[in-house]
Order: structure tokens, then C-alpha cells, then sequence
């Protein structure tokens, strides 16, 4: 039998805990909705960001928010740029915002939006900065291609010679990699390719590599002197100019081709003697840097297009290094694209002509700069790109998002 006034005894009682419990509780919480906006802080755009053709915008919150730069070369801006994980914005305190493609030497106007997960937002004053470089601007030439026996690129085709090889590699989408720099070179991953250091790998790991069917891509700087190396003496002090942040290394002068030259086309047949199919030169982006030397936009196109030229003449494989503000104009020279933290910077996007291409882009992101896989690793696999997780040491230790 069933004791209805019990029943409704224990009803009557769930109902007062419950009225009880949102009075405390409930209620409490939604009177004290955030209505607040964030604060903005610190907005600047610092100096040693200020590019050529692009530039970092950093600013502070008191809170976790979003990230938007609205810019433009007036105060009624007309261009922004979110940063955004799997098409949500972020919420962060610190902010970095990477401003890309814009033309050098000129003012630009910009304000900074943050908005906090309850929705309230907050937009910052006008502020401007004034980019840097000279008379070098992009100047794009869609109708000259390399590749298929063409050594020369850009302003270089010309040159192109008869006897050029045509079947140097040219890798596709997806492939998987190791990059190693220091250390005893680990053999065991079963990747496509490894990344070498030119002078540094010993030659029987080389052959090991190629034997078990690996392609080879020897890593060396084409636009830094290095202390170190055995070749050091060749660079007279007229083409060194200021450091480059690492101990020994100081920026070139990629102008003077007439000197360095014959140094860069001996590392190159130093690469195609000792087995490497392919060759990354590093530092070939000093345009947009602070080297001690006036460069331009287009010093830097014609130097990154000489080196290409004089890699496919000796049937190698050349990839373009970092240099995503040149990626327009040189993905037609460049056989595929290693570039370095593309994610933390926001700059991945700027890589997606190499694999609209049908060129393999090979990434990294490092520990330490709050960069996880869990994150990066699927917008990096939806892009085709071939991304890995390491430590700046560039030792064996890696964890890759194939």
C-alpha cells in the first residue's frame, strides 16, 4: 500500500531543500554575472618586431579574453586580424597579435579588441607605428615558374643553364620527419626524411639513411657567419654585420653576391658530394631583421632566388626557410617549406600556397613557449602540414603530429 501523505511529506520536503539550496546558491551566482569589460594595458609594438612587411602587436588584460587588432593606413582601419584556436576565440592576459603582408616604410593606424567570455568587450585608443625597409617592395612574377629542368627563378631565369637536372626531389604534402641538429644522431624513426646538420652528420649515418630508402636534407646558414665552422675564415669582415642572437653568429650581407657566392656554391657541393637530396638554408630572411646592413625586400628575393638556382643546378632540393612575408613570391622557386613556430606567431596561414602547391610544408613548434600538440597538432594535420613538437636543442627528442 502506498502512504500518500508520506509521499507527499517527502515532496513538500524535496521542494523547501530545493528553494532553499537556489537561494543560497543559485541565486547568489546569477546576481553576481560578470558586467565587467576588460583592461587593456601595455599596448606597444616593439621594436625589434617592427619588420618590412610585418610586425607584432602585444598588449595585457586583466583578465582572460580575446585577441583582435583592427589596422589599416587610416584611422578608419578596413583590415583585422583574430587570433583564434579551432575557430573560438582565445582567451589569454598576454596577447600577441601578428600583423603580416603589409608594405614597408609606411604609418599604419591600429586598436587592439579584447573580449571576456562573459561578452563583454573593450577597444583600445588609436595607435600607429611605421614599418620598416626602403625603396624594396613585393614584386610578384606568377608567369616565371621553376622547376622541370628551369634552374634559374624570378630575375634569375635568365641565367638558366642547358644541362640542368630534372629530376631533383620535390616532396609532397604529408610527409613525416626528424630534425636533428646536436647529438648522436637516433636512426630509428620511421619517418620520409631527416634534417641534418651539413658539416656535422657523419657520412655513414648518411648512407644509413639513404640505404633504408630516407631522403636527407642537409641544414646550413646561408645568411650568417658562424665562429665554428671550418669554413669560417672564408667570410672577410665586410660582409659581417650584427648579432644574430646566437653566441658566434652575426648577420651577412646577402648583397654582396660577388663574395659570397663561391662560398655558398662550395656548401652546396659540399651537400651534393656528401649524399644530401636536399639542402636548408637558414637565416634567409635578414631583410627582416636587424642586421647592420640596409637590406630590402628585394635584395632578400634575389639573393633566396640565386640560392635556388645554384641548388637545382646541382639536381638538389631546396626549401625555404622561415621568410613567410617572401612566400608569395618565392614558393615558385622553393621545392617545399620548413618553417619555425608558424602557430605561436600566428603565422601558419601565410605557408598554405607551398601546399596549395602540392609542396610539403615541414613545421616546428618548441617546448617552453606555451605551444602544446593537443592544440597546434590538428590545425597543423587540417593544413596538410608535416609538424613536429621539440626541444630548441634540436636533439633527437621529438613528438610529431603524424
Amino acid at each position: 500500500m502506498i502512504n500518500h501523505g508520506k509521499t507527499k511529506l517527502v515532496s513538500a520536503s524535496i521542494i523547501l531543500i530545493a528553494f532553499i539550496f537556489t537561494s543560497i546558491f543559485i541565486i547568489p551566482v546569477f546576481a553576481a554575472i560578470d558586467k565587467t569589460p576588460p583592461k587593456i594595458s601595455g599596448v606597444s609594438v616593439p621594436k625589434k618586431d617592427i619588420k618590412n612587411v610585418r610586425v607584432k602587436i602585444i598588449w595585457n588584460t586583466d583578465e582572460p579574453a580575446s585577441s583582435k587588432v583592427e589596422y589599416g593606413t587610416g584611422t578608419s582601419y578596413g583590415k583585422s586580424k583574430a587570433n583564434k584556436i579551432n575557430n573560438i576565440d582565445e582567451q589569454v592576459t598576454s596577447h600577441v597579435v601578428s600583423l603580416t603582408g603589409l608594405t614597408p616604410n609606411t604609418i599604419y593606424h591600429f586598436r587592439v579588441n579584447s573580449k571576456d567570455i562573459a561578452n563583454n568587450s573593450v577597444v583600445s585608443g588609436d595607435f600607429t607605428f611605421t614599418t620598416a625597409g626602403g625603396p624594396g617592395t613585393p614584386t610578384s612574377d606568377t608567369s616565371k615558374k621553376c622547376g622541370d629542368g628551369v634552374c634559374g627563378c624570378g630575375e634569375y631565369r635568365q641565367n638558366c643553364v642547358s644541362d640542368c637536372p630534372k629530376d631533383w626531389w620535390k616532396p609532397k604534402p604529408g610527409m613525416t620527419w626528424q630534425w636533428q641538429l646536436q647529438g648522436t644522431i637516433d636512426t630509428s624513426f620511421q619517418v620520409d626524411v631527416y634534417d641534418l646538420d651539413l658539416f656535422d652528420a657523419p657520412q655513414n649515418v648518411i648512407n644509413k639513411l639513404r640505404a633504408a630508402g630516407r631522403k636527407v636534407i642537409c641544414y646550413f646558414s646561408a645568411g650568417s657567419w658562424e665562429d665554428w665552422r671550418k669554413d669560417e675564415g672564408s667570410f672577410p669582415e665586410t660582409v659581417k654585420g650584427k648579432e644574430n642572437g646566437w653566441p658566434g653568429e652575426r648577420w651577412l650581407d646577402i648583397r654582396r653576391i660577388d663574395i659570397l657566392g663561391p662560398i655558398m656554391q662550395a656548401r652546396l657541393q659540399k651537400a651534393k658530394s656528401r649524399g644530401c637530396d636536399a639542402v636548408e638554408p637558414d637565416n634567409v630572411d635578414g631583410y627582416d631583421n636587424g642586421t647592420g646592413f640596409p637590406l630590402t625586400y628585394r635584395d632578400q628575393l634575389i639573393y633566396n632566388q640565386w640560392l635556388a638556382e645554384e641548388a637545382h643546378k646541382l639536381g638538389l632540393s631546396i626549401g625555404l626557410k622561415n621568410d613567410v612575408g617572401q612566400v608569395r613570391d618565392l614558393e615558385q622557386c622553393f621545392d617545399w617549406a620548413l618553417s619555425e613556430q608558424a602557430f605561436q606567431y600566428n603565422e601558419y596561414k601565410e605557408l598554405k600556397p607551398f601546399v596549395s602547391a602540392g609542396k610539403t610544408v615541414f613545421g616546428v613548434e618548441y617546448v617552453g613557449y606555451g605551444q602544446y600538440p593537443a592544440v597546434f597538432c590538428p590545425k597543423a594535420n587540417a593544413e596538410k602540414f608535416s609538424w613536429l613538437f621539440k626541444k630548441e636543442s634540436l636533439d633527437a627528442w621529438r613528438q610529431s603530429c603524424h
